[in-house]
């Protein structure tokens, strides 16, 4: 799942009530920059069909680096590769056990 974060947008309603004007804050969605790289999006493509340890690993470890050099370690684009990242690399991890114990191949 890709994490997205609230940013306020002040909007001002032209209604009328009464003859005044309303000022109302809507909150809207936004996505973080990174996942709109393509190395995230195909970093997501090889965890979601089970190729965690054939690039997808990699892909989200070098993403993070990138994004926490850039925007920072507490930053929402640090947080969607730090999230991917650990989601690959547990999904591989759960892989490996089962193909270990048989269940996979």
């Amino acid at each position: 799942a890709v994490l997205f974060f609230l940013k306020t947008k002040t909007k001002t309603n032209l209604e009328k009530m009464n003859g005044s004007q309303t000022k109302s804050t809507t909150p809207t969605l936004a996505a973080p920059k990174v996942t709109s790289d393509p190395r995230f999006r195909a970093g997501r493509t090889l965890v979601q069909t089970g190729k965690s340890n054939e690039g997808g690993i990699g892909m989200f470890a070098t993403l993070l680096e990138e994004t926490r050099q850039k925007y920072g370690d507490a930053s929402i684009e640090s947080a969607s590769c730090y999230y991917e990242y650990g989601n690959a690399l547990f999904r591989g991890a759960s892989r490996a056990a089962a193909a270990a114990a048989g269940g996979w191949s």
